[in-house]
């Protein structure tokens, strides 16, 4: 534990970094909430420098700060007017804060570039006559495009449940049914005798 390096009881250092109040959804949000203004508050060395990165009030900050502190049982700031600095605890917390702050980032930005470069499986269903026709150069293209997305092709005739089955396409020769699927013609075959 990390309070265990810089001295703290580790007691004290479980209540610093795990309890608030009860251990509820709302509390946890709560929680999130003030170490994302505690941390905003280290960082930008103010309240007030604080207050304007969050779009919030000077006392808004000021009251959550010392709500935080309070349910901590613990000062984590030494504030003058020009200035505040860390505690011992203060610099505990901080850490923690740090990291949430990180993982929240990370969340955030494995979100925004999942919907920029696709990956992951996509699964399609046809029927075998028609892969070599209609599959074959635009999977390939689009595997040299994309070369993180990997294919599950099932070859079948028969009507799948697309939904039921987790198929992520279906390509069939045929109309279709009332559904609340989405279609779209793709190509139009000749007869062949």
């Amino acid at each position: 534990i990390l309070a265990t390096k810089h001295g703290i009881d580790n007691s004290l250092a479980e209540e610093i970094l795990f309890l608030h109040g009860n251990n509820s959804a709302i509390m946890s949000n709560m929680l999130i909430n003030e170490m994302v203004i505690f941390y905003t508050a280290v960082q930008q060395n103010s309240f007030s420098g604080a207050a304007k990165l969050l779009g919030v009030s000077k006392s808004f900050v000021s009251k959550h700060i010392t709500a935080l502190e309070k349910d901590l049982k613990t000062r984590l700031l030494n504030r003058t007017t020009r200035q505040l600095s860390l505690t011992e605890a203060g610099e505990i917390f901080y850490l923690h804060c740090q990291s949430l702050s990180a993982v929240a980032q990370d969340g955030y930005n494995a979100i925004i570039n999942l919907g920029q470069k696709p990956t992951g499986k996509l699964k399609i269903s046809l029927p075998p006559a028609l892969a070599i026709h209609l599959l074959a150069d635009p999977m390939i293209e689009y595997t040299q495009r994309y070369p993180d997305v990997k294919f599950d092709v099932v070859l079948e005739s028969q009507i799948v449940d697309i939904v039921k089955q987790g198929f992520d396409l279906a390509i069939r020769v045929a109309l279709m049914p009332d559904s609340s699927l989405v279609s779209q013609k793709i190509a139009t075959l000749g007869s062949v005798v």
